[in-house]
This record gives C-alpha cells, structure tokens and sequence, in this order.
C-alpha cells in the first residue's frame, strides 16, 4: 500500500509590492516640487502596502490586482518626475529666478504706464 506524503502548506505566491519604488519615487517627487507625483506616488505606496496584506490573507486576485496598480502608480509617478524635472531645467535654463524677476518688473512697468 502506497502512503501519501503529508501536504505542505503552501506559501503564497510571491508578488512584488513594488513598495520600495513606491516610497523612493514619492520621496523624490516632493525633491522636485512636484505636486502631481507626490500624490500619485502615495497612492502608489497604499496600492504597494495592500499587496503583502492580502497574500497573507490568502486573498491571491486581490494581490495580484494591488501589484499591478502599484506598478502603474509608479510609473505614472515616474513619468511626472521626469516631466517636472524637465520644466526645472527648462526654467534654469532660460534665466531662471533672475530672467522671472526681470520679466514681472517689465510687466508691472507696462501696467503702471498704461
């Protein structure tokens, strides 16, 4: 007669929470001043929390589903980031606090004048 080995339990599948992307991302955002990609970014790190909560709670589709909508929260954070950092140097480049300085003074003067 044949004996079945005991089951094992099995251990969740893994699924990255993309949590430290998340959080890095989100950090940086605030770094660049960028509004959009800190709010994105959090949304990012709740969506990257839930990923670990619901394996644990044998929840696998719910897992899944948090992963990858903290994937797409961080890519949509990405994206802003770079897009901010773009708008920075575009002002740096172009005079920067100096150039705005001078050109709202030139504004004012047109007004004053009429």
């Amino acid at each position: 007669m044949s004996t079945l080995p005991p089951a094992t339990p099995q251990s969740p599948p893994a699924l990255p929470s993309h949590l430290p992307w998340a959080i890095g991302i989100t950090i940086a955002s605030m770094l660049v001043f960028c509004i959009l990609g800190t709010i994105s970014g959090i949304v990012a790190i709740v969506y990257g929390a839930q990923v670990n909560r619901k394996l644990n709670a044998g929840d696998d589709a719910g897992a899944g589903e948090a992963s990858r909508s903290a994937k797409v929260w961080c890519w949509i954070t990405t994206v802003l980031i770079i897009l901010g950092l773009c708008v920075v140097a575009l002002f740096f480049y172009s005079g920067g606090w100096a150039k705005y300085q001078q050109i709202m003074e030139e504004l004012e003067r047109i007004q004053l004048h009429g």
